[in-house]
């Protein structure tokens, strides 16, 4: 992983071959002291695992995807839940075919790199753990 901040408040990271992107993006935030931020890249992963929310169940649905594929677009955010830096990416990538595949990001291998923007707010964004997730946004 390498970095350059671009301004105060915004990174650019490059991940490399083989990172864990919710990992080494959570570690990169609590690292430099993000609490409230927005995630957006593009690159290429394997070993991935997407979920889709069952609103009604309040569960995942969770499924494993093998190949490599084209990340066409992540998005996300940073929060604080208790007190831990909680990464949350939604994705849509693409395989050889062509074919869209998104959904929430559980975690990926970078299979080449992967290039992301981090927006940081000056802000505690806190996720309140529970049913239907609360927020509870302080020091605006």
């Amino acid at each position: 992983m390498d970095f350059i901040r671009l301004k105060e408040d915004v990174f650019f990271v490059r991940l490399d071959r083989g990172d864990k992107v919710n990992e080494t993006l959570k570690n990169f935030c609590i690292e430099h002291e993000i609490k409230c931020a927005r995630l957006h890249g593009i690159g290429a992963l394997h070993k991935v695992e997407l979920g889709y929310y069952d609103y009604d169940g309040d569960i995942y649905d969770r499924r494993p995807f093998d190949g490599e594929f084209e990340l066409l677009s992540m998005e996300g955010n940073v929060s604080l839940m208790e007190d831990d830096t909680f990464v949350h990416l939604h994705i849509s990538m693409s395989n050889e075919k062509f074919e869209a595949i998104g959904g929430h990001l559980f975690e990926a291998e970078v299979a080449v790199t992967l290039e992301c923007f981090i927006e940081i707010y000056d802000a505690d964004f806190v996720r309140l753990k529970g049913h239907k997730e609360k927020f509870r946004p302080i020091s605006f």
